[in-house]
């Protein structure tokens, strides 16, 4: 996986995060965990969670940490991305409808068309 795409990532799982306004433990796992996974490294420990007390405490908006997505990205580099983000969203065992539509606008953040996303998104419910 490429470098460049890092930080991007962390911002992906961060938007997650922050997407129900609530910072919830099982997400910052959820999102550490499919961090490590695609990346393979680990995040220092506790980066997600204090980026995401931040973020609430600046008042940023989920939407705005999408806008560094690389563009150009190959179908399975979109997945595993559009994967990571549904990890962190149904970490608590449920994606909430604001927790969707952030899933929507990651999966067009890197590429995805509507029906494909639908599709690749059931594909990790089922």
């Amino acid at each position: 996986m490429s470098e460049s795409l890092g930080p991007c990532l962390h911002n992906v799982l961060l938007a997650m995060i922050i997407a129900d306004d609530d910072v919830d433990p099982d997400e910052v796992a959820a999102a550490e965990q499919a961090y490590a996974e695609l990346m393979g490294r680990e995040l220092p420990e506790g980066e997600l969670a204090r980026s995401a007390a931040d973020a609430k405490a600046a008042g940023r908006c989920p939407n705005d940490v999408l806008k560094c997505l690389p563009t150009g990205l190959d179908a399975d580099v979109q997945e595993k991305v559009l994967r990571a983000a549904f990890q962190v969203a149904s970490a608590d065992g449920f994606v909430l409808e604001e927790e969707d539509a952030l899933l929507q606008a990651v999966a067009k953040a890197v590429g995805m068309d509507e029906t494909r996303s639908r599709s690749v998104l059931a594909s990790f419910m089922g």
